[in-house]
């Protein structure tokens, strides 16, 4: 008896985990909930990783904020680019804090005017 409830707990704990990693709202992100607006902040973008795999993230010191834009459009992509932006700050999960703040971007241009220090 005991063995087949131990199978029973695994096989619906295995069922609840897979469908709320693969249909909760969290991995879409324009799905989730917008946390904070930001206008006209200046940022830096910064590129991880490399090729295909690579993420594009906005780091505006002023704010003390590291986002990590899901929707940056490809002429903005360029490590070290200064920039002016606008968007929302998106609900996150635990595991994507490392990465910095889900970010949407909203409104986008070169900036010349921000301090170079990395």
């Amino acid at each position: 008896m005991q063995k087949i409830m131990g199978t029973l707990l695994m096989v619906t704990t295995g069922f609840f985990l897979n469908s709320s990693l693969v249909n909760d709202d969290i991995t879409t992100p324009a799905a989730r909930d917008t946390v904070e607006v930001i206008s006209s902040a200046t940022g830096i973008v910064r590129e991880i990783g490399e090729g295909e795999t690579a993420v594009y993230m906005i780091d505006c010191r002023a704010k003390h904020l590291r986002l990590n834009v899901y929707n940056m459009p490809g002429e903005f992509k360029k490590n070290g680019m200064q920039v002016k932006f606008s968007g929302n700050i998106k609900a996150g999960s635990t595991l994507e804090d490392d990465f910095g703040e889900c970010f949407e971007i909203t409104a986008v241009e070169h900036s010349a005017d921000i301090a170079t220090n990395p």
